[in-house]
């Protein structure tokens, strides 16, 4: 972990949603810890991938953790 704490690092939580054409869309949610228990909407950051071949995992990722720490 080279220094880092795990304890400190956010897991994201799968998230489906409807598309303006009625598909299904489906990504990972970082939320902040004092943003969730705060009541504040914290600011929004889409990574968008290419589809299936590219699709999105749940794996360490340090400048997604940044910014949900900032």
């Amino acid at each position: 972990m080279a220094g880092l704490s795990r304890d400190r690092l956010v897991r994201p939580e799968s998230v489906r949603m409807p598309a303006s054409d009625g598909m299904e869309l489906q990504g990972l949610l970082y939320m902040p810890d004092e943003a969730s228990s705060s009541g504040k909407t914290p600011p929004v950051v889409f990574m968008v991938h290419s589809g299936p071949t590219a699709q999105a995992r749940p794996i360490y990722n340090g400048s997604v953790q940044y910014l949900v720490d900032q």
